[in-house]
């Protein structure tokens, strides 16, 4: 018998990727990165509805996705297997779950490598903590969120955070934007599994990440980064923003080579890959520079979004 409904809505706000390199891999063959990510305006529409019994029951759990043909519904969602693993963890109080509906309207791009469907999972988690009043502390969260995907904490934590190990260490940091700078995200749509990129980049290096002074990237620097943009200094943010992906993307994906050039036509300060891709970012100085990159990217039939940093 239902005894309560419960709603709540969250947005779940895009990331990208200031800096992204492979630093090693781990026995089990998982990747341990060094990044800088921030959260973007585009976001997704995540609504979740609880009915709560007076009787245990197995929870029935439905996630209904729109707006995309790209993206699925039910337990092949990742935010299906947040809400049941949350359930399973913390409990959910006083009151027994019958059903979980979720609702998602998507305009975050997939694949995009803007932890779209991450940023799913962490609106749900944040949801269910608040529906069920349950105060657990974000570090607990973001540590939970590391057994559902690797961008999970980061998009429960939210703003920019340095982001080391396989994604479970998020050191929040507060940058001060230049005030005219503007991101201008595009994809074409054409990306690459991340698995496979993975293992591109491993055959590429034989495993063997350490960086050298011989390696380009290893002028860059996220504390640099981190400065320049402080300093409203565009020179050393465009030395020092990176994405190693782009060593595969670039030469895989000729789309994204097609919206870089796009950007550096159109005066972007730099422009990036974000996470594996195939989402491009640039950075503007100037709003009208943004927006004629933007007609640009429409014009060619590319998604496009013009976007402010975003904190908690």
């Amino acid at each position: 018998m239902i005894t309560g409904i419960l709603k709540n809505c969250q947005n779940a706000y895009a990331k990208i990727n200031l800096f992204l390199d492979i630093t090693s891999v781990r026995n089990d063959c998982y990747h341990e990165i060094s990044s800088l990510m921030q959260t973007i305006e585009l976001h997704d529409d995540v609504e979740i509805t609880v009915y709560t019994s007076d009787t245990f029951v197995e929870p029935e759990i439905n996630v209904k996705v729109a707006n995309t043909d790209t993206v699925p519904d039910g337990e092949s969602n990742i935010a299906w297997k947040a809400a049941k693993m949350f359930i399973e963890h913390f409990g959910c109080g006083k009151n027994f779950v019958r059903k979980i509906d979720i609702s998602i309207f998507k305009r975050i791009p997939s694949p995009g490598g803007l932890g779209g469907g991450s940023a799913d999972a962490a609106a749900v988690i944040r949801a269910l903590n608040q529906l069920f009043s349950l105060n657990i502390d974000i570090s607990t969260l973001m540590a939970f969120g590391a057994k559902i995907g690797a961008d999970v904490p980061f998009c429960i934590c939210q703003g920019c955070a340095s982001v080391k190990g396989i994604g479970e260490i998020v050191l929040p940091i507060q940058i001060n934007y230049p005030e005219n700078m503007t991101f201008v995200v595009s994809n074409l749509g054409s990306g690459m599994p991340t698995p496979l990129a993975f293992s591109l980049l491993d055959e590429k290096y034989q495993k063997n990440f350490v960086k050298d002074i011989a390696d380009t990237n290893s002028l860059c620097d996220i504390a640099a980064l981190i400065e320049a943009f402080n300093k409203n200094d565009y020179s050393g943010i465009s030395a020092n923003t990176y994405n190693i992906f782009e060593e595969i993307l670039l030469i895989h994906r000729p789309e994204v080579a097609k919206l870089t050039k796009i950007m550096k036509q159109t005066n972007a300060v730099t422009c990036f890959l974000s996470g594996s891709g195939p989402s491009v970012v640039g950075i503007y100085q100037s709003k009208e520079d943004a927006e004629i990159a933007l007609i640009k990217f429409k014009n060619i039939g590319a998604l496009a979004y013009v976007a402010k940093p975003i904190y908690p």
